[in-house]
């Protein structure tokens, strides 16, 4: 099986990871859900609590770029081998996005956003 597949799977859980991460930072803080008003509850978190929620935000977005990306290629007949080094790239990228995230390194964050992004365009200009 390609290797391209296997990077959609763990991009497609990455989202649910960060959710965790972001459920318990969110505990931490709120000390309760509030299942009456989560999304209320939600534009109240700061800190860590807050930026875990971006990156989990943020993480689906990307996901649903890559996908597409990798959709179309697949479409257009592109033989998905040819896709595992520009997935790797996205992977590494979407990891090292989520960290910054978390540890507030806005800078290397960007860097990491716009590494994913042109690695997305890549795979549209492969296929």
């Amino acid at each position: 099986m390609p290797y391209i597949i296997y990077i959609l799977a763990i991009i497609v859980f990455m989202p649910l990871g960060l959710a965790m991460v972001s459920g318990a930072l969110r505990m931490k803080q709120c000390e309760r859900f509030d299942n009456n008003n989560p999304r209320q509850q939600m534009t109240q978190l700061t800190g860590s609590a807050a930026r875990a929620l971006a990156a989990q935000q943020n993480a689906w977005e990307a996901a649903i770029v890559f996908i597409g990306a990798v959709f179309v290629a697949h479409l257009k007949d592109t033989p998905l081998e040819s896709l595992a080094l520009a997935g790797f790239v996205f992977l590494i990228a979407r990891l090292a996005h989520a960290f910054c995230y978390l540890f507030n390194f806005a800078t290397p964050r960007s860097v990491c956003f716009i590494t994913g992004f042109l690695t997305c365009l890549y795979i549209a200009f492969l296929a």
